[in-house]
Protein backbone atom coordinates (compact mmCIF):
# COMPACT_ATOMS: atom_id res chain seq x y z
CA UNK A 1 0.00 0.00 0.00
CA UNK A 2 1.35 3.45 -0.62
CA UNK A 3 -0.43 7.10 0.34
CA UNK A 4 -0.36 10.14 -2.62
CA UNK A 5 -1.59 13.34 -2.96
CA UNK A 6 -5.48 13.02 -3.45
CA UNK A 7 -6.14 14.77 -7.27
CA UNK A 8 -9.59 15.83 -8.16
CA UNK A 9 -8.72 12.53 -10.88
CA UNK A 10 -9.86 10.47 -7.88
CA UNK A 11 -12.72 12.01 -7.19
CA UNK A 12 -14.98 9.51 -8.15
CA UNK A 13 -12.87 6.55 -6.72
CA UNK A 14 -13.70 8.46 -3.18
CA UNK A 15 -17.26 9.09 -3.91
CA UNK A 16 -17.10 5.29 -4.75
CA UNK A 17 -15.78 4.59 -1.06
CA UNK A 18 -18.04 6.96 0.54
CA UNK A 19 -21.09 5.27 -0.91
CA UNK A 20 -19.56 2.04 0.16
CA UNK A 21 -19.42 3.32 3.64
CA UNK A 22 -23.09 4.59 3.53
CA UNK A 23 -25.74 4.00 5.71
CA UNK A 24 -23.03 2.19 8.35
CA UNK A 25 -20.47 4.37 8.78
CA UNK A 26 -21.79 7.88 6.98
CA UNK A 27 -25.30 9.68 6.74
CA UNK A 28 -26.72 10.09 3.58
CA UNK A 29 -26.83 13.73 3.84
CA UNK A 30 -23.03 13.73 4.28
CA UNK A 31 -22.92 13.13 0.88
CA UNK A 32 -22.99 16.50 -0.66
CA UNK A 33 -20.44 18.16 1.80
CA UNK A 34 -17.66 15.10 0.88
CA UNK A 35 -18.61 16.04 -3.16
CA UNK A 36 -18.11 19.67 -2.28
CA UNK A 37 -14.64 18.90 -0.08
CA UNK A 38 -13.79 16.47 -2.43
CA UNK A 39 -13.86 19.84 -4.81
CA UNK A 40 -11.76 21.81 -3.31
CA UNK A 41 -10.15 20.01 0.24
CA UNK A 42 -9.56 22.27 2.90
CA UNK A 43 -6.57 20.03 4.43
CA UNK A 44 -3.57 17.95 3.52
CA UNK A 45 -5.73 15.01 1.53
CA UNK A 46 -4.31 11.75 0.29
CA UNK A 47 -5.26 7.95 -1.15
CA UNK A 48 -4.39 5.42 -0.51
CA UNK A 49 -3.20 2.22 -3.36
CA UNK A 50 -3.12 -0.97 -3.03
CA UNK A 51 -0.38 -2.91 -5.22
CA UNK A 52 -2.30 -2.73 -8.34
CA UNK A 53 -2.56 1.14 -7.92
CA UNK A 54 -5.94 1.20 -7.34
CA UNK A 55 -8.04 3.44 -4.91
CA UNK A 56 -9.05 1.68 -1.49
CA UNK A 57 -8.84 4.82 1.12
CA UNK A 58 -8.69 8.43 1.27
CA UNK A 59 -8.05 10.53 4.19
CA UNK A 60 -6.56 13.79 5.59
CA UNK A 61 -6.03 16.27 8.49
CA UNK A 62 -5.28 19.83 8.77
CA UNK A 63 -3.17 21.21 11.18
CA UNK A 64 -3.89 24.98 13.23
CA UNK A 65 -1.13 26.06 14.48
CA UNK A 66 -2.22 29.28 16.44
CA UNK A 67 -3.53 26.35 18.81
CA UNK A 68 -1.73 23.79 18.26
CA UNK A 69 -4.89 21.43 17.41
CA UNK A 70 -4.44 19.26 14.48
CA UNK A 71 -7.54 17.21 12.91
CA UNK A 72 -8.59 14.38 11.07
CA UNK A 73 -10.76 14.90 8.45
CA UNK A 74 -12.87 12.66 5.88
CA UNK A 75 -11.24 9.12 6.48
CA UNK A 76 -12.40 5.90 4.86
CA UNK A 77 -11.24 2.42 3.56
CA UNK A 78 -13.55 0.64 0.89
CA UNK A 79 -15.80 -1.72 2.82
CA UNK A 80 -14.08 -4.69 0.86
CA UNK A 81 -10.67 -3.73 2.67
CA UNK A 82 -11.52 -3.36 6.20
CA UNK A 83 -9.90 -5.12 8.50
CA UNK A 84 -6.84 -5.75 5.99
CA UNK A 85 -4.69 -2.68 7.94
CA UNK A 86 -5.41 0.04 5.53
CA UNK A 87 -7.38 2.04 8.24
CA UNK A 88 -4.39 1.35 10.34
CA UNK A 89 -1.74 2.29 7.58
CA UNK A 90 -3.40 5.68 6.95
CA UNK A 91 -4.21 6.41 10.44
CA UNK A 92 -0.12 5.84 11.55
CA UNK A 93 1.08 7.79 8.47
CA UNK A 94 -0.92 10.68 9.00
CA UNK A 95 -0.44 11.02 12.90
CA UNK A 96 3.25 10.75 11.88
CA UNK A 97 3.57 13.46 9.49
CA UNK A 98 1.64 15.03 12.24
CA UNK A 99 4.22 14.41 14.77
CA UNK A 100 7.36 15.56 12.50
CA UNK A 101 5.24 19.20 11.89
CA UNK A 102 5.89 19.53 15.54
CA UNK A 103 3.07 22.38 15.39
CA UNK A 104 0.11 20.43 17.51
CA UNK A 105 0.17 19.25 20.79
CA UNK A 106 -3.57 17.20 20.40
CA UNK A 107 -5.17 15.65 17.05
CA UNK A 108 -9.11 15.64 17.59
CA UNK A 109 -11.75 13.62 15.43
CA UNK A 110 -15.49 13.20 15.19
CA UNK A 111 -16.15 9.74 14.13
CA UNK A 112 -19.06 7.48 14.62
CA UNK A 113 -19.36 4.68 17.01
CA UNK A 114 -18.60 1.92 14.64
CA UNK A 115 -15.12 3.73 14.52
CA UNK A 116 -14.48 4.90 17.84
CA UNK A 117 -13.03 1.67 19.11
CA UNK A 118 -10.57 1.87 16.30
CA UNK A 119 -9.72 5.02 17.50
CA UNK A 120 -9.20 3.92 21.44
CA UNK A 121 -6.88 1.10 20.38
CA UNK A 122 -4.27 4.08 19.08
CA UNK A 123 -4.83 6.05 22.40
CA UNK A 124 -8.48 8.49 21.50
CA UNK A 125 -10.50 9.03 24.06
CA UNK A 126 -13.60 10.32 23.95
CA UNK A 127 -14.74 13.55 24.75
CA UNK A 128 -18.17 14.09 23.58
CA UNK A 129 -21.33 11.71 22.10
CA UNK A 130 -24.17 13.28 20.17
CA UNK A 131 -26.28 10.70 19.54
CA UNK A 132 -28.20 10.65 15.99
CA UNK A 133 -25.98 13.35 15.01
CA UNK A 134 -24.88 11.79 11.62
CA UNK A 135 -28.18 9.87 10.62
CA UNK A 136 -30.94 8.16 12.92
CA UNK A 137 -28.52 5.67 15.07
CA UNK A 138 -25.32 7.38 13.64
CA UNK A 139 -23.97 9.14 16.47
CA UNK A 140 -20.72 11.63 16.64
CA UNK A 141 -18.05 10.55 18.97
CA UNK A 142 -15.95 13.52 19.39
CA UNK A 143 -12.87 12.13 20.08
CA UNK A 144 -8.72 13.80 21.11
CA UNK A 145 -5.12 12.32 21.35
CA UNK A 146 -2.74 14.15 23.28
CA UNK A 147 0.26 14.32 21.05
CA UNK A 148 3.74 13.89 23.29
CA UNK A 149 7.31 12.80 22.35
CA UNK A 150 7.19 9.32 23.35
CA UNK A 151 3.79 8.60 21.60
CA UNK A 152 5.53 9.95 18.70
CA UNK A 153 8.80 8.19 19.16
CA UNK A 154 6.56 5.03 19.77
CA UNK A 155 4.66 5.63 16.43
CA UNK A 156 7.61 6.39 14.22
CA UNK A 157 8.66 2.44 15.48
CA UNK A 158 5.43 1.08 14.04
Amino acid sequence: MRMRPYTLADKDACLAIFDGNTPMYFGVDERPDFVTFLDEPNCVYFVLEDATEQVIGCSGYYINDKRRIAALCWGMVAHEHHKRGAGQFMLTARLREICQSGNADRVIIDTSQHTAGFFQKFGFTVDAIVENAYAPGLHRYTMSLVLNKPYCERLGQL
